[in-house]
């Protein structure tokens, strides 16, 4: 079996991670009231960018399952990755203490 597909599973599955990192960075830039005008309109156009670039991962993700699969595994959605690495966050504080 040819593990090229398998391995640019795994490349796109990474490449999905940075921008969820991406994405919640930017989302928490938002956040700030400070930011407003031209700059607020810039980082909401990253996030949309970002997320976009997630679902053409996604696209490629599916193309790329193996025969008879359905593309399940797949890189999991920016928002649940959010979600998740929140409570995770917010997890890891309560039990150091923070």
């Amino acid at each position: 079996m040819d593990d090229t597909p398998a391995s640019i599973r795994s490349l796109l599955h990474d490449v999905n991670d940075e921008l969820s990192v991406a994405v919640l960075e930017l989302e928490l830039l938002l956040e700030d009231a400070a930011i407003d005008g031209p700059a607020r309109k810039s980082l909401a156009g990253s996030v949309e960018a970002c997320r976009r670039a997630a679902d053409s991962l996604r696209q490629v993700w599916r193309q790329l399952a193996p025969p008879g699969e359905d593309g399940q595994g797949q890189p999991q959605r920016l928002a649940e990755a959010r979600r998740d690495d929140h409570y995770r966050s917010t997890d890891a504080g309560e039990k150091s203490g923070k």
